[in-house]
């Protein structure tokens, strides 16, 4: 009985390690996703101001 009991402990216990690493990527990701959105926004931002400024001077 004891052998199972900490067999049954230790599948769990490496179970909840390996579900917190995995919420812990999927932060990671979402993190990650955010910087690249903003970072593409801030691009788009750039490219409007840049493109603006040139039709401007044209004219």
């Amino acid at each position: 009985m004891k052998i199972a009991f900490t067999i049954k402990t230790d599948f769990h216990s490496d179970y909840a390690r390996e579900k917190e690493g995995i919420e812990e990527v999927i932060e990671r990701r979402k993190k990650k996703e955010k910087k690249i959105r903003k970072d593409c926004e801030e691009r788009k931002n750039i490219e409007k101001k840049n493109s603006s400024l040139e039709i401007y001077h044209r004219t």
